[in-house]
Formats: C-alpha cells, structure tokens, sequence
C-alpha cells in the first residue's frame, strides 16, 4: 500500500513506478543516496543527466523525486493506455439494467452460445 494506494490494482507496465513511488521517503531528505538506490532503468531522456549528474547529493534526489512523480502523473493522464480495461466493463446490476439495451442495440441474442459458436467455426478454420 502506498499510503492510499495499492499495488493490486496495477498492472504489469505500472509496478515499477509505484514501487519508487513507494521508495520514496526513504531517499527524500538524506544527505547521501547512492545510484545503485534509484531505478535508473525508468530514467529515459534528458531525465538520466539530470537525475545521475549528481548521484550522491540532495538534487539528485530531488531531480528523481520529481521524475518519479512525473512519470506517475503521466501514466494516471493516460490511464487508458496502463489501466485495466475491464475496470470500466458494466457489472452486477448495472449490467443487468443495461443488457437489454446493450443487446437489442448491437442486434445480439440474450443467448451467447449459439452465435459465439457461430463466429468461432470460421475462425477455427482460418486458424
């Protein structure tokens, strides 16, 4: 947990940003943080000088502090592109509701099995 945060929700791409997220406090405020303590594999442009040039002094962890928070708010902009798009699928009661609509609208049967078996033969035979 990142004080609100859970890494549960996130993806694969997402982790090794909330992982620094989450390292954080413990590198803001010291006089001395070594490279070997930042991920420098997230650090990509112009980022790298900055962060690397003064590896053992207060601003390189500030220039990192930034970038991490940076390359979050990045990710959070575009959470379409790291979410997990069945987040945003109806569920429960409101997929009850909708289903109707949904499925007259699309021109679907209530019933899946039959027209999914119909849409897999062709596939299965261009496999």
């Amino acid at each position: 947990m990142i004080g609100r945060w859970s890494l549960r929700g996130a993806i694969p791409e997402g982790l090794p940003v909330l992982n620094e997220l989450r390292s954080l406090p413990d590198l803001v405020g010291r006089k001395k943080v070594g490279p070997h303590e930042f991920n420098t594999g997230l650090l990509i442009g112009s980022w790298r000088r900055l962060v690397l040039s003064a590896p053992h002094l207060e601003p390189g962890t500030k220039a990192y502090t930034f970038y991490v928070l940076e390359h979050l708010y990045r990710m959070l902009r575009n959470s379409s592109k790291w979410g997990d798009p069945r987040a945003k699928l109806l569920a429960g009661e409101a997929w009850e509701q909708a289903q109707p609509t949904v499925l007259a609208s699309l021109n679907l049967p209530a019933e899946s099995g039959g027209h999914l078996t119909a849409r897999a033969a062709p596939l299965d035979g261009t496999y």
